[in-house]
């Protein structure tokens, strides 16, 4: 018997659904498409096209780092005629050692996304998680799935916003981290130009700086896994890399199927 499943990541900026309708175990994301929302589009046009295909008897599971918008989907949800069955995940659904961190503490995206990098992985070795999103984390898991924790750093809009409301005359400049179509030059001839290629090369400094700490510990033969960064950005990269879309929602399907297979 086939299993409905619509796996949501909640994050700060925008909220990311997958519909997986009668898909037979093992369940994947596979080339199933990911619908991108805001908050203030729940229960809108745009969404209600999203779930219209979907059958009434459909598991969701969610994992959020936006108390906020959990709750507006929530609330749609428990408003529906027949309100569809919801897993709220958190760390305890995560079949990852927590061992070495305070995981209260931990947001369950970052987890999650160190769950679906594990599934991805062909073979067993260390591995290290970068997420760029509003917030850019880089997080490191050893080869035998024990999640050592990580660090947390602005991402390129948040430290746009930062030089536009904290200068007199720097303006906020829009970087699309995912579709860069070329990277920026590294010297600017105007002011715009000048903060682009200051946003995005000192990420790529930033996260090179921090796998190479992270690879002390973990080794030299971790793998790197980045998800929201545009393949030219990645290959400027001094390591062993991997791009992956949407792990956090990979990682929430994984835990979907063990959810499943327990019923």
């Amino acid at each position: 018997m086939g299993h409905s499943v619509v796996a949501v990541d909640i994050g700060n900026s925008y909220i990311k659904a997958a519909a997986l309708t009668d898909v037979q175990t093992p369940l994947d994301l596979q080339d199933t498409p990911v619908a991108t929302f805001k908050p203030e589009d729940i229960g809108n046009a745009q969404w209600l096209d999203f779930l219209g295909s979907l059958p009434v008897e459909t598991h969701w599971f969610l994992a959020s780092v936006n108390q906020s918008s959990l709750d507006c989907v929530v609330q749609w949800l428990d408003s529906q005629a027949i309100p569809p069955q919801k897993t709220i995940l958190n760390h305890q659904h995560i079949s990852l050692d927590f061992s070495a961190v305070d995981v209260e503490q931990v947001g369950v995206d970052r987890l999650l996304s160190a769950l679906g990098a594990m599934g991805a992985s062909e073979n067993s070795f260390p591995l290290v998680v970068v997420d760029i999103g509003t917030a850019v984390t880089i997080d490191a898991v050893t080869a035998d799935g024990a999640f050592l924790g990580g660090v947390i750093m602005p991402g390129i809009y948040l430290s746009s916003i930062a030089l536009a409301n904290y200068t007199d005359r720097l303006p906020e400049v829009e970087v699309n981290i995912s579709n860069l179509a070329g990277l920026p030059q590294p010297i600017g001839t105007c002011t715009e130009d000048a903060i682009t290629g200051g946003l995005v090369w000192g990420l790529i400094g930033a996260i090179e700086a921090i796998v190479k700490q992270q690879q002390k510990i973990l080794g030299p033969g971790a793998h790197l896994f980045v998800d929201g960064a545009d393949t030219d950005l990645v290959s400027k990269l001094l390591f062993d890399v991997s791009t992956m879309d949407h792990l956090c929602l990979r990682g929430i399907i994984h835990v979907a199927q063990s959810v499943l297979d327990q019923d």
